[in-house]
């Protein structure tokens, strides 16, 4: 009897040591896998985190910085789970099918995948945003006019972040095709413009030089971007620009500090001037 006691005894001691180090070296790769430096491994990644540098959230004037697991992971245990199993499909893209292995396939999904995680967080009621950003630890009056705006209806009607932030941490998918209606209107009304104004607006991708005998452009001017014209020499114009650089991402010119929003495109001869 005695034998039998001790035999069940020492097989519960393992069982519960089993069972602990089941929960152990699980919760060690769920952990490992949910790191920005995993996340980033597969090739894949490198476009968008290039994108994810250039925002508020990787640099600031805080020091604080929302690693992928924060955006991307809610925060809810089920919620967790859920999201940790649903990312089992990225690594097999990744290593079987090559989905996104190039830029061309990575833009042909662009929106594919950013309308999977718009959706994905407005089930959640972007509780991964909320990991961070909470309504009662916010001063609305000391925030910008847009933004108290924002979240005055938020609270008043329930939305959630995402759809006032599509677009904060990746550029947004291209939907000009949607837009080409409102694209046109908006060329007739440039082409009534005067001959003589100092402000403009390229009112779509517009290629630039940095002289006049270029025979090549030496980058692109993003629609919306404006220039201050300093001297006008037939179809031509001599202007400026301003905008943001990003430390490391010297390709691009952003309108405002950690604000998705480009305005220039650079090539290596513009980079360098």
């Amino acid at each position: 009897m005695k034998f039998k006691k001790r035999t069940a005894v020492l097989l519960l001691a393992i069982g519960v040591g089993v069972g602990w180090l089941t929960l152990a070296t699980t919760q060690t790769v769920l952990h490992k896998t949910s790191d920005t430096e995993f996340c980033i491994s597969c090739h894949s990644m490198q476009k968008p985190l290039a994108e994810y540098q250039g925002t508020i959230h990787f640099q600031n004037e805080h020091g604080v910085r929302a690693e992928y697991a924060d955006c991307h992971i809610p925060t809810g245990k089920v919620d967790y789970l859920i999201t940790k199993i649903r990312a089992s499909k990225d690594i097999y893209h990744e290593f079987i099918t090559g989905k996104i292995d190039s830029d061309e396939k990575f833009e042909q999904h662009r929106g594919e995948m950013a309308q999977t995680v718009w959706d994905q967080m407005k089930e959640s009621d972007s509780s991964a945003c909320r990991s961070c950003h909470e309504f009662t630890a916010v001063s609305i009056l000391e925030q910008r006019p847009a933004a108290q705006k924002m979240h005055t209806q938020a609270m008043s009607d329930g939305s959630t972040c995402i759809d006032f932030y599509k677009g904060i941490a990746r550029l947004l998918p291209d939907t000009s095709d949607k837009a080409q209606a409102g694209a046109d209107e908006l060329s007739k009304a440039a082409a009534s413009g005067s001959a003589s104004a100092t402000e403009l607006y390229s009112i779509a991708t517009q290629p630039f030089f940095m002289t006049k005998d270029d025979e090549y452009n030496q980058g692109n001017l993003m629609p919306s971007t404006k220039v201050d014209v300093i001297s006008r020499e037939g179809d031509r114009v001599q202007a400026t620009i301003s905008g943001w650089q990003q430390d490391g991402v010297d390709s691009v010119i952003y309108a405002a500090k950690g604000k998705r929003i480009i305005s220039a495109l650079l090539s290596d001869d513009s980079k360098k001037a």
